[in-house]
């Protein structure tokens, strides 16, 4: 039998909060906590300069027009989460160390 839309939905739901229950499960018994952000517009947002660049699915670059900043979306998709949980916790904007930008390279 097939699934309708709605059930696959739900499923989905379901799975994605049983995940962030046992995330901030887990954060919890080491002395953390997890900070929940607003996704949309983060593959769009140049985590440099902050400028919202329109891009189709299948780019796989980021590209910014404004400062020429160029990564893979996701890693900029990535660290626009991270300063934005960043900026609501109160803690100011992530920067890499020399150690982590090689390891990117």
């Amino acid at each position: 039998m097939l699934e309708t839309s709605q059930n696959a939905k739900n499923n989905q739901d379901t799975a994605w909060s049983r995940f962030i229950n046992l995330l901030e499960y887990k954060a919890n018994l080491h002395g953390t906590h997890v900070e929940k952000v607003k996704p949309e517009g983060t593959i769009k947002e140049c985590a440099v300069c902050g400028i919202e660049t329109p891009k189709p699915v299948w780019v796989r670059k980021h590209t910014c027009p404004a400062c020429g900043h160029t990564e893979d979306r996701e890693l900029n998709a990535a660290k626009n989460i991270l300063n934005r949980g960043l900026k609501q916790v109160g803690a100011g904007h992530s920067e890499s160390t020399s150690s982590e930008r090689r390891s990117l390279s």
